[in-house]
């Protein structure tokens, strides 16, 4: 479902979903409408029980957010329950779709379907990439494979798991939500399926993101899901590979004195080059 908000809230929600109190499926999102002048009150009250008309409703895809402070609310017994369903997946052969974006500016990824495949499960040789990173780092119990498991499935990719689609916008100003929806409608037209699917992890690959207030970040995953954004190389990175599907399996940030500042682990700071040493999991 797509969620209209101010700035501020959207910004409030992607801190949110970073830092890992923000979980689907288990928080409650309600806004603080008292905050707001008498005036945005009652305007609030209004675009309130349009959220709960839309939000009920099976025909409706999007929910309009009054103005105000958002708050958050977890049940911890929810939040345990959500945390045991993705940990244990990891520790198998997953099978992974990459999405090559091109925008309606014919703005692109910097490597085309064949280089990608190479670069991401060693398709044509390449034995730097982050399914030979994760085999090492669990005892050759985690990889990933570009195998959909259904021929006719891999027959309608561009190279072994990874698919090229055209989306009809434009990648700028960035806005996630938007260009996922609009990747994975076209990738599920293309292949015939509703991602994930069989998939287990799906990242999605664009050009760059050059609004200096939204793209501060090489990629960025959900956490407890199978989805995951990056933008020009980043994604040929072994590490940053690793870190962002280590939030798709429940997983935070490594950190000592403030996030990021752990350089032993891939949920810290990762390694920012395509052939370096591996750095696991910790």
């Amino acid at each position: 479902m797509t969620i209209e908000a101010t700035d501020e809230q959207l910004r409030e929600m992607r801190s949110a979903l970073r830092e890992g109190n923000l979980v689907s499926q288990v928080s409650t999102m309600e806004v603080d409408i008292m905050a707001q002048p008498p005036e945005e009150q009652l305007q609030a009250v209004k675009g309130g029980e349009a959220i709960r008309a839309r939000v009920n409703g099976d025909e409706k895809k999007a929910a309009k957010l009054p103005p105000g402070s958002i708050k958050l609310r977890t049940k911890k017994r929810r939040l345990a329950e959500h945390a045991q369903r993705r940990l244990g997946t990891l520790f198998r052969t997953n099978r992974m779709l990459v999405i090559l974006v091109n925008d309606i500016d014919e703005k692109k990824p910097p490597f085309g379907a064949d280089e990608t495949s190479d670069k991401i499960f060693g398709t044509y040789g390449d034995q730097e990439n982050p399914s030979v990173q994760l085999s090492g780092c669990s005892n050759n119990q985690t990889s990933l494979t570009p195998d959909s498991g259904d021929p006719a499935i891999n027959a309608l990719m561009d190279a072994p798991g990874v698919v090229e689609v055209d989306i009809a916008i434009s990648i700028r100003p960035f806005d996630g939500a938007t260009i996922e929806n609009a990747a994975i409608e076209a990738a599920n037209e293309k292949l015939g399926i509703r991602l994930p699917g069989m998939f287990d992890f799906v990242a999605i690959v664009i050009e760059d993101c050059l609004d200096s207030n939204e793209c501060g970040f090489a990629a960025y995953a959900y956490l407890n899901s199978w989805k995951s954004l990056y933008v020009k190389d980043y994604y040929t990175y072994p590490a940053i590979i690793t870190h962002e599907l280590g939030h798709n399996v429940n997983l935070g940030h490594s950190g000592l004195a403030q996030t990021y500042d752990d350089w032993s682990c891939s949920m810290g700071n990762p390694l920012w080059a395509d052939h370096l040493d591996k750095m696991c999991f910790k």
